[in-house]
């Protein structure tokens, strides 16, 4: 685009930054600037991957935009399976995670850089966002819903700041009940109750193998107490044991 020109479109905006960044920072600067680089790799594979493209990343702030905000979700939901995958090799305290707001709106653009209502809108969803998780706008969400093979949970509306309108956020699941950053740990966590379900349905088996050993022998017992007893107490003549003797069915020889 040419110096000085300016255009307006409707596009998808990305609007992502760190969670925690200033104690990151505070904590080990070398660290945290190399983590932030590495990190920032992951965004541009992703992005550019679902035909975006990045238009500023100062400090630990990105954004980015799509021609469709179907592309911009999925490319969200990518970027945070690895990075969340990347930080389980990193100790709990120097783990980076990010917070993505997605939105879809009218922008302005000039000399490559987006501005305007639309680009506010993704910053303020990305506040409300998990940490390592994605927040939509309804504009966003009635574009994307039953596009892709994820779950949106209703986040209600919020006065944000310097949005005059309420906003409505949307949180992105990758299953029922489970935000994006949380796919990692239940991957692996899958497996562990697995295992468990395996030994508890052998004990479970095992149990009724006992309970019903159980029952046959006790019900072999008593069904065989009327004959034992009339052997053993046969000479008592006259005694009530009388009242237990067989008698011949009816119609059987």
């Amino acid at each position: 685009m040419g110096e000085n020109t300016t255009v307006r479109k409707l596009t998808a905006i990305l609007a992502a930054d760190v969670v925690g960044y200033s104690r990151l920072m505070g904590a080990d600067e070398s660290a945290t600037i190399a983590t932030l680089g590495e990190y920032r790799k992951v965004f541009v594979k992703h992005i550019e991957n679902h035909r975006g493209q990045v238009v500023d990343a100062k400090g630990d702030a990105i954004l980015a935009e799509f021609a469709s905000v179907v592309d911009a979700v999925a490319g969200a939901v990518e970027i945070q399976r690895e990075l969340a995958e990347r930080n389980e090799s990193l100790p709990a305290d120097r783990r980076m995670d990010f917070r993505i707001g997605i939105n879809t709106g009218d922008v302005i653009v000039k000399d490559d850089v987006i501005y305007g209502d639309g680009v506010n809108v993704a910053a303020r969803l990305e506040s409300l966002a998990d940490a390592g998780g994605v927040a939509i706008s309804r504009n966003a969400f009635d574009q994307v819903e039953g596009k892709l093979p994820l779950f949106f949970e209703d986040m209600g509306e919020h006065a944000v700041k310097n949005i005059t309108r309420s906003v409505q956020a949307y949180r992105v699941l990758t299953k029922p009940g489970a935000a994006a950053h949380r796919v990692v740990k239940a991957r692996r966590s899958l497996s562990v109750f697995k295992r468990k379900s395996i030994v508890a349905a052998a004990f479970a088996v095992i149990l009724i193998g006992v309970g019903f050993a159980f029952g046959f022998h006790y019900f072999s017992k008593t069904q065989g107490v009327e004959e034992d007893d009339l052997a053993r107490y046969s000479f008592y003549r006259g005694s009530s044991i009388r009242q237990y003797e067989r008698r011949p069915r009816a119609g059987v020889l």
